[in-house]
This record gives C-alpha cells, sequence and structure tokens, in this order.
C-alpha cells in the first residue's frame, strides 16, 4: 500500500507566506509582514499587508502562518470557484485609498476626531467606532468570519465604501485597530 493513499487530504487549500508574497508583488502591493508569538492555546500569527491585518490561531507556528497568509489572501485576493485567481484585481493604490478618506467632506472629518480624540463619551471600543462610522456617514456590515472552541470569533468588518474596505480581528483588537485606521487615514 502507498503511503502517500493514506494521507488526509485536506480540501482546502493552504497558501504559504511565498504565495502571498508573490501575490503581492503581483499587484504591486506592499510586501506581507508576519510575526508569530506563543501564546497559551499555542501560537498566533498576525499578518499584516498595507493597513490590513489579521491573526491566526495554530498548534504550532507553521500553521499559525499558513492560516494567517489564508486569511490575508481571502482578504485581497478575488476568489473564483473556491480557488484565488491569479488575474490581476481592480486595485486601488495606497496613495489613493488615503485620499479618499482625507477627502471626505471638512465637517464630517470634524465630528470624526471629535468622536476618535474624546473616548471617554464612550463605554466601549465598539460603541465609539459605531459613532466614528455614523459622524463619517459609512455603512458597515459585521459578522463572525470564524470561530475557535475556547477563543475569541474572528470578526470581519467591511465598509460600504468607495473603496474596498475590510477589517478583521477579535473584538478586542478590530475595534482599536478601526479607530488606529481612521485616525490615520483622515489627516
Amino acid at each position: 500500500m502507498d503511503s502517500d493513499s493514506d494521507r488526509e487530504i485536506d480540501p482546502e487549500p493552504v497558501y504559504t507566506i511565498s504565495e502571498l508574497h508573490d501575490h503581492c508583488v503581483d499587484r504591486e502591493m506592499p510586501l506581507p509582514i508576519v510575526k508569530v508569538k506563543k501564546c497559551s492555546e499555542g501560537y498566533v500569527a498576525r499578518c499584516c499587508v498595507a493597513t490590513l491585518s489579521c491573526r491566526a490561531w495554530a498548534d504550532s507556528k507553521e500553521q499559525a502562518r499558513h492560516k494567517a497568509a489564508t486569511t490575508m489572501l481571502s482578504m485581497i485576493a478575488v476568489p473564483t470557484h473556491g480557488h484565488f485567481s491569479r488575474k490581476k484585481p481592480k486595485f486601488m493604490p495606497l496613495a489613493k485609498r488615503h485620499n479618499y478618506f482625507k477627502n471626505f467632506p471638512q465637517a464630517l472629518k470634524a465630528a470624526a476626531f471629535e468622536v476618535i480624540y474624546r473616548p471617554q463619551k464612550y463605554t466601549s471600543l465598539k460603541e465609539q467606532v459605531m459613532s466614528l462610522l455614523d459622524a463619517l456617514e459609512l455603512e458597515s456590515t459585521t459578522g463572525v468570519l470564524y470561530t475557535v472552541p475556547g477563543k475569541e470569533p474572528l470578526l470581519k468588518l467591511e465598509l460600504q465604501c468607495g473603496v474596498d474596505c475590510r477589517f478583521l480581528g477579535t473584538e478586542k483588537e478590530l475595534y482599536g485597530e478601526i479607530l488606529e485606521y481612521f485616525r490615520i487615514m483622515l489627516v
């Protein structure tokens, strides 16, 4: 009996860091940065490409890196039939994305900065972010991307606006990252 036939095959493709790197190079995007830390449940990997970031947990460093790369590719690539397309997606350079938010009307930006720099008015970061999005007149959808037993679920918040803007993270991380994103992107 062939030893290869005894192996279980994962139906979902595993994307390596090098594939994510190639994807970013092909599309003239900033290169990914992946950092892995030991945690009580195993390892957590944080993957960043430009202003996007995501995290993945696994039992080994390598699994965490692969999962983080897969999650990042799902955020930045164009899916086709369960696989990622090699076609170049419509890509907005980071400078143009920055200008999109920077060029918001002054009244909206002033209201947004009032929310960002007065956190004491809010009982939670989530409440502060929802007020920020209201101040900017941005609509969003929020959902659970996936859950792992015993860990916080990975949330996804997507903005309905003129640029493709998604945020991923646990509730503890997600809302703080959104506040920081707009603190930078509105100036």
